[in-house]
């Protein structure tokens, strides 16, 4: 599914994924995720402990802070494709 996330504020933190995208994944073939402010941490996954993104998709920071995530392929970001 196609969509738009903005985050403007709050937490994301201490989420695990089996697999992909302990805090946030972003799939579909044109998704939008923009980080304006705000914090993504202490997320665990294999692939993006922190952000997650699947092939075609956007990805903006202008604030915000993403530490402190673990994972085998992109502790804080992983782009897949």
């Amino acid at each position: 599914m196609d969509g738009t996330f903005t985050m403007t504020g709050g937490t994301i933190s201490d989420n695990t994924a089996n697999r992909t995208g302990g805090g946030v994944y972003v799939t579909g073939s044109n998704s939008k995720f923009t980080l304006e402010n705000g914090i993504i941490s202490g997320n665990t996954a294999t692939n993006g402990g922190g952000v997650y993104f699947d092939g075609g998709n956007t990805f903006e920071m202008s604030g915000g802070t993403i530490s402190g995530n673990t994972a085998t392929n992109g502790g804080g970001i992983y782009f897949y494709g």
